[in-house]
């Protein structure tokens, strides 16, 4: 017993010994992992900076931790990732190999946030970074954007970068995931593995997802709530240069349930960047998707649903409202339906310009991708009949300070449009039909039926530019300054473009058909009296013809409007423009013709050689036209504008003289040589007469002598 006792004593001090040697070793590595180990791995800390209020190991490879931050900033981006929680088993002999392995990890209460650096070098395959802007991009604490100090100026080059390994790893609180302009909010967990080469690439493999609850934003603005959602996919061979930020959604593969509720569509605007002439808002309802992605690709079979009310569609400056419905599927094309169940049509504050039932906007394109906008989609857009409920909603787009007024009416629309090669380039057509109209032009009322059909036969939308040719006009019914009730006229424009970019908005070149010509005799000498007889003159009936006209902000101009008939024609040109009216008109009947001109508060009526006045005035306008006579010849149009050598010729005739302005000198000296001209002839008259006399007296005295012989 007694030589035990020595042994004994021996093994407890090595017992002792051990234990205080391994608890001062365990007190050495917690030691290092809670302070020397931050020193060594933040020697960069504006290219790297780990840090935790706290870390344990029992044995060097099973770890704890808690409040643990990482920052990372390269040349392209900036990270930041915090973990409340985390156990994790490290490998130790893989350290020496410059890889960090880990199994087990797990993890609770994360937030990850991620943006590109603005001052980032443009490269080849990646969308340039977008400027910070607070609330709506990601702010990591303690970096600017752009930094206040770049890394790649006060640091060498990296060296070849740790191989980081994560094995069953389950995370679980994640509560924010914020990528650039798209944030995560709410609670979610995930379980996978997870393998980094910082700067070189990101693999996330047998990914299991679950949103419990939570929202997303885009760009600040609330776009889904209550949101639910199982992921079961993969995300490999990211490279973190071209695939940064939503980039790297190029490489997701994932079957993926989700629902929710839809607070505001704006952000589908961030997909119609290109076309800035459309866009959506509003829309509140529920939202239903089973998708399926490959490569970042939606595969077939992938749907989408949401019924919303309270939505706003935007092409231009009108605006859609109403409760509708949108679908999204995937067959061999991807296809959006968009259907508005009841809406109206507004611009501005102003009230409804239509309202109507059943609005539908489909759009297809070969494949939604989840990492960029839509691209060579096509667009249909299909208006059934609609109602106006009053067209004196309309009057403000007409030409301001011309004295043309839509007082009042009602008419139903209906129309297709389609929208392609990245929804810039248009076609279609629009139907009108209005069953009352009520207009007034320079105080003159005017009222009848219309119909108007017109055809976009192709357009530009960002150039404002629109061919309009094989569109239609025609009226029926129609008083002019309540005559003429059962007047009709149609117009077929056989060329026409539309510019909204400029001043004059509307030319067109179109063939045009009416019942007479009362009416523009009317319109051209505006509220003045008209003789009766010079009405019933110029009343031309059953005329064809053609026009052209323009159209602008401030001013209308028929710049040739030429009706010929059999024993008739009849030729108008008029400019209206800020209350000023300029116009010629001619009309013949028969043999018979009158000619009229307005020029501001003058007014003219020309019975005598009409036409040729009509030409001669239109002459000295600087609008030259060749006229044509009653037997067809025609009359070149250079030879109807002033010539030194000529004057202005009409059928080989020089009628310069009889246009000109007399100089009242000239006119008495004409009158005191036309006078002295009369006297002469008087006095020769005379002389004459007095000759004849005396003759007369003579041979009546030789008669007499005769005689008594």
């Amino acid at each position: 017993m007694h030589r035990l006792r020595p042994t004994l004593i021996a093994l407890g001090a090595l017992a002792l010994f051990l234990a205080s040697a391994g608890a001062a070793l365990l007190f050495g590595i917690n030691f290092f992992l809670n302070t020397w180990l931050k020193v060594l791995l933040n020697r960069q800390p504006e290219r790297l900076e780990m840090d935790w209020s706290y870390a344990w190991t029992w044995d060097a490879r099973h770890v704890e931790v808690d409040g643990y931050t990482l920052r990372v900033q390269g040349p392209l981006d900036q990270w930041w990732l915090t973990v409340d929680r985390a156990t994790l088993t490290v490998g130790l002999r893989p350290l020496l190999e410059r890889r960090f392995q880990a199994d087990d990890v797990r993890g609770d209460g994360v937030v990850v946030r991620y943006r590109g650096r603005a001052d980032a070098p443009l490269v080849p395959g990646r969308t340039p970074s977008s400027p910070y802007v607070d609330g709506r991009s990601p702010p990591i604490p303690g970096l600017e954007n752009p930094p206040l100090v770049r890394p790649e100026d006060v640091y060498p080059p990296p060296v070849e970068p740790w191989l980081v390994a994560l094995d069953d790893v389950e995370v679980s609180g994640i509560r924010e995931v914020w990528l650039g302009d798209y944030r995560f909010v709410g609670e979610a967990q995930l379980a996978g593995e997870i393998i980094v080469m910082p700067g070189a690439s990101l693999d996330l493999s047998e990914v299991s997802a679950q949103v419990l609850q939570g929202e997303i934003d885009v760009e600040g603005i609330p776009v889904v709530s209550d949101l639910s959602m199982e992921v079961e996919g993969a995300l490999e061979g990211v490279d973190p240069v071209t695939d940064a930020g939503t980039g790297m959604l190029r490489r997701l593969d994932a079957a993926l349930t989700l629902g929710g509720h839809v607070d505001d569509l704006r952000s589908i605007d961030i997909f119609l960047r290109d076309a800035p002439w459309v866009g959506i808002e509003g829309g509140s309802g529920r939202l239903d998707a089973r998708l399926d992605i490959d490569d970042g690709v939606l595969r077939r079979g992938s749907t989408a649903t949401a019924v919303l009310t309270d939505l706003s569609a935007r092409i231009g400056t009108y605006v859609a409202d109403g409760d509708g419905r949108i679908d999204v599927m995937q067959d061999r094309m991807a296809r959006l339906a968009l259907v508005f169940e009841t809406f109206a049509v507004h611009q501005g504050s102003g009230g409804a310009l239509v309202r109507g039932q059943g609005f539908r906007l489909d759009a297809t394109m070969p494949a939604l991708r989840l990492d960029e906008p839509p691209s060579g989609f096509t667009a249909v857009a299909t208006l059934p009949r609609s109602e106006v409920p009053n067209l004196k909603q309309f009057d403000r787009y007409l030409p301001s300070d011309i004295g043309l007024r839509i007082l009042g009416g009602r008419a139903f629309v209906s129309g297709r449009a389609r929208v392609e090669e990245d929804g810039n380039h248009v076609s279609g057509a629009l139907t009108v039909e209005v069953p009352e109209a009520r207009l007034s032009y320079a105080g003159i009322p005017i009222a009848g039926v219309a119909r108007v059909t017109g055809r976009i036969a192709s357009g530009v939308l960002d150039e404002g530019r629109y061919d309009i040719h094989g569109s239609s006009f025609a009226v029926k019914h129609v008083s002019v300054g309540g005559k003429n009730p059962d007047w009709w006229a149609r117009i077929d424009v056989r060329a026409g473009r539309v510019s909204t970019e400029d001043d004059t908005f509307l030319t067109t070149r179109s063939d045009f058909s009416c019942a007479d010509s009362s009416p523009f005799l009317r319109i051209a000498v505006g509220q003045r009296t008209i003789a009766p007889w010079i009405d019933d003159l110029v009343r031309l009936k059953n005329l064809k013809g053609e026009i052209h006209a323009s159209f602008g902000e401030t001013s209308l101009a028929i710049d040739h409007l030429h009706v010929r008939a059999p024993k008739a024609e009849l030729h108008l040109h008029m400019k209206q423009d800020r209350r000023r009216t300029e116009a010629l008109l001619f009309a013949r009947l028969g043999m018979f013709g009158a000619a009229t001109r307005l020029a501001g508060e003058e007014y003219d009526v020309q019975l005598l050689d009409a036409k040729r006045w009509f030409y001669a005035r239109l002459a000295e306008a600087g609008t030259p036209e060749a006229m044509t006579s009653r037997k067809g010849e025609v009359t070149d149009a250079a030879n109807l504008a002033k010539d030194d050598r000529k004057g202005l010729r009409i059928f080989k005739k020089d009628v310069t003289k009889l246009f000109e302005k007399k100089d009242p000198a000239d006119k008495a000296k004409r009158r005191e040589a036309s006078r002295a001209r009369s006297e002469a002839l008087r006095a020769e008259g005379a002389k004459k007469e007095a000759l004849r006399a005396e003759a007369s007296k003579k041979e009546g005295a030789a008669g007499g002598g005769a005689a008594t012989k």
